[in-house]
């Protein structure tokens, strides 16, 4: 986070009076005379009393007006001296000094409007006077009219070309306009003049990091810190640098400073919230959001954050509740918006119908305004030519999405297919550089606003844009609201629609959407004749164990997906399987079960339905992707979610030869786990109803030999799938693109599959 410096304080004192307001009365010109020497002595009650009682006689009089305003400007109440100062200033027009302290009172009191006003009239009296407009800089700033800022700070360098808070204030500028090679270089002239300057050190060190300059960004903090210990704005900066870097104790150490040397620093408790909840300590995280809103009730991030941790704690009703108030607070927040359409996803209580409406009802209250009245695509219409596909998406790192990617990505045939990679997230680690080494090209859209990105992918003549995250976290649907390319898909990021219809396609398969699923959603469904997925293995899996259970064990059912997933149906549902097999015991891992109130609360959920707390093990995050698969070492049968399936859990599990149990739903979420096992030929564990699920899971349980069995063939029949085969699904793709294509060139919008 940027900031600007604050102008030297300077020592208060009493200003010449202006002639025309002393009072005509003699009683009342010692009356104000006693009150400045009151004034001077250090009296401040007795001078209030003073200038109250000169105005009780004369309302008007400018002297007692300012005076007594910048008493009460020193003094902490701000709201209360500025209509004294406002009628100072209006009784002497011409005093610049009066203008400037109403200024002052007006910062203090949060009216910047009024603040930049009252400086723009004390400078047409005082135009040279730097000071001022280095105030009025700092105003401009909090209004965000950033290119008035350059200007003023200009107009301010024009005086004092030596400035460094001028230097700095146009930094701060440029970087909010996004300008971050200009703003570097205005923060490296501000030091040029000033080089022990804590304020140009730590803005420097925001605009190296978000350009990828991560040491030179740490240097850059700790030197503003060691120039200023109790500097928590760096030192902030610096805990979320350690943060994005995957130090977490560091951070979270550095973040509880930044707290003790300023408690009320609101996005210190968010972002020390956000670190806790990445860590799985949600009540911890619950704490640090509410004490964030606490302090700033308009914080939108902060009350996201939060209905997202009562989210992991699968406090679904909880979390929509507090995003459905937010989207009411802050219409445009389009997080919040699409993070309240991701709840629906989870919740059993919605149709697929109501899913989908709601996705709709988004698009056109908060995204079709954007999309063009007449599409000017100035892309050749050559059916045939090689195209030229962009992907976009937050998830160019480790992570699921990325697992499913790179195939298709490494894939590609280079000659027909040009691609161009959009990163939307400021994670790097060792995925992005493999990506970005499969990719034709790589452009970074993170912090970018949604019409400069379409921009961008406009000067880059896409022909066919790929949407890889829906509503995920740091989604682009606004990006693709603006039509910026002439073909546009979401794939594989989102299971839902995404209530776009300026997305032409989703690209899925037949199981995943059968016949009739096109009324849930607002693209066309272009269909693959294979399953739409590849999965590729971390190197890291380990090999597959025997079965847990053996000959003659308890068997152990398990779920590693995300809490979201596992509702209160999902648990019922459970446990009636534990229930129909005596001796079975269940294995919950996910992330947030490193909270221990939701530990207790998910015991407390079986417990319920008569399941002892003795069956059920519970576990948090395991470090390490390869730990977290040997973890499946020790389940025998996993059960899937409803009405939204695991995907990559699903995938994981039977790599490492842990079969998957899936209720088929209605929706695309809901049919997923289904899509795979047709791919596995395993329909066997496919149940169209609860009993079904039951019967199944029963069923294969009570089959040791088989079960061992089909524990030892699930990978090599995994590898022998379509699942497996990257080069195959992206022929098939590369297929459907050319088919998409073609019918833009000839003009047509039918449905293609």
């Amino acid at each position: 986070m940027s900031e600007c410096s604050p102008s030297r304080r300077r020592m208060s004192y009493i200003p010449a009076m202006a002639n025309i307001t002393i009072p005509n009365r003699p009683a009342l010109a010692g009356a104000l005379k006693q009150a400045m020497a009151d004034q001077r002595a250090g009296r401040i009650e007795n001078a209030e009393a003073g200038y109250r009682r000169v105005l009780g006689a004369e309302p008007g009089n400018a002297n007692a007006n300012h005076l007594l305003g910048l008493i009460l400007t020193q003094t902490k109440r701000a709201k209360e001296a500025v209509p004294l100062l406002r009628r100072a200033a209006q009784a002497a027009p011409k005093s610049a000094q009066f203008i400037a302290n109403l200024a002052e009172a007006c910062r203090l009191a949060g009216r910047y409007k009024e603040e930049a006003v009252a400086l723009q009239k004390a400078l047409k009296l005082s135009p040279e006077e730097v000071q001022l407009l280095h105030r009025l800089c700092a105003a401009l700033i909090k209004l965000g009219r950033y290119d008035d800022v350059i200007y003023v700070a200009g107009r301010a360098l024009e005086l004092d070309p030596a400035s460094a808070l001028a230097h700095n204030n146009q930094g701060v500028a440029l970087q909010a306009l996004e300008r971050a090679a200009e703003a570097e270089t205005a923060y490296l002239k501000a030091l040029e003049h000033t080089p022990d300057y804590p304020q140009a050190l730590s803005n420097l060190g925001v605009v190296l990091q978000s350009t990828g300059r991560k040491k030179e960004a740490e240097a850059s903090y700790r030197r503003a810190i060691e120039l200023k210990p109790d500097y928590t704005q760096a030192l902030g900066n610096l805990a979320a640098l350690a943060q994005e870097l995957g130090r977490s104790e560091e951070a979270e150490e550095m973040y509880r400073q930044v707290i003790a040397l300023s408690p009320d620093y609101a996005e210190a408790y968010n972002n020390l919230g956000n670190l806790l909840q990445d860590k799985g300590r949600l009540e911890e995280a619950l704490v640090n959001y509410r004490r964030t809103v606490e302090i700033a009730p308009k914080h939108r991030l902060a009350y996201n954050n939060m209905a997202l941790a009562l989210q992991d704690q699968g406090k679904l009703a909880e979390a929509q509740a507090g995003l459905d108030r937010q989207v009411e607070l802050a219409p445009d927040f389009a997080e919040a918006q699409s993070a309240r359409l991701r709840c629906y996803n989870f919740a059993p209580k919605w149709s697929p119908a109501e899913v989908c409406q709601a996705h709709r009802a988004w698009a056109a209250a908060r995204a079709d305004q954007f999309r063009p009245e007449t599409e000017t695509h100035a892309n050749s219409r050559d059916p045939e030519r090689q195209l030229r596909v962009g992907y976009i998406s937050p998830d160019f790192r480790v992570h699921s999405v990325a697992y499913f990617f790179q195939a298709i990505l490494a894939a590609h045939d280079k000659a027909n297919f040009h691609t161009i990679c959009y990163a939307n997230a400021p994670q790097k680690d060792d995925m992005t550089a493999h990506l970005k080494e499969l990719a034709g090209d790589w452009r970074e859209s993170f912090n970018k606003k949604d019409e400069d990105v379409a921009a961008m992918i406009q000067r880059d003549k896409i022909d066919i844009l790929v949407d890889l995250a829906g509503h995920t976290g740091l989604n682009r649907m606004l990006t693709f609201a603006r039509r910026p390319a002439p073909v546009q898909l979401t794939y594989l990021g989102y299971c839902c629609t995404t209530g776009l219809e300026a997305i032409d396609y989703r690209l899925t398969d037949w199981h995943s959407d059968p016949k009739g699923q096109e009324e849930f959603h607002a693209e066309t469904l272009y269909r693959l004749d294979r399953n739409f997925l590849c999965y590729s293995a971390p190197d890291s899996a380990p090999e597959t164990g025997p079965l847990p259970a053996g000959d003659s064990g308890a068997v152990t059912f398990g779920s590693f997906n995300t809490l979201a997933k596992v509702t209160p149906e999902v648990v019922a549902l459970w446990s009636k399987v534990l229930n129909a097999v005596p001796d079975s015991r269940f294995f919950l891992k996910a992330k947030s079960l490193s909270d221990e109130a939701t530990q207790k609360n998910y015991r407390a959920l079986f417990e319920s339905h008569g399941i002892a707390p003795e069956r059920i093990e519970v576990s948090g995050r395991i470090k390490g992707k390869g730990d977290h698969l040997a973890a499946y070492g020790r389940v025998d049968i996993a059960l899937d979610t409803f009405p939204y399936n695991g995907v990559t859990t699903s995938c994981e599990a039977m790599w490492m030869g842990v079969p998957v149990i899936t209720l088929e739903g209605r929706s695309h979420a809901g049919r997923l786990c289904a899509s795979i096992l047709h791919a596995l030929d395993l329909q066997s564990l496919i149940a169209t109803d609860e009993d079904a699920f039951v019967a199944a899971a029963k069923t294969l349980a009570e089959d040791r030999a088989g079960l061992a069995k089909l524990r030892a063939d699930l990978r090599p029949r995994m590898e022998k799938s379509d699942l497996r085969d990257g080069p195959g699904l992206t022929r098939a793709i590369e297929a459907a693109y050319r088919d998409m294509w073609r019918t833009w060139c000839a003009g047509d919008t039918g449905d293609s599959g």
